[in-house]
């Protein structure tokens, strides 16, 4: 089992995420104009962040 630190680029980009959403998924949701829809675009968006982060080994 690896331990991740918690200074780690993932924890980074998860802090950073998590405190991005709030004002994200509002954002999409007036973009999309549906709420549900919003959660969508914001998901497929986040996914997209985070595999990006992940090929790139930052």
């Amino acid at each position: 089992m690896t331990v991740v630190p918690e200074t780690s680029a993932a924890f980074d980009i998860d802090r950073l995420l998590a405190a991005m959403r709030p004002k994200l998924h509002r954002y999409c949701a007036r973009m999309v104009g549906s709420v549900i829809d919003g959660e969508d675009v914001l998901q497929d968006a986040l996914i997209k962040a985070v595999e990006a982060q992940a090929i790139a080994g930052a």
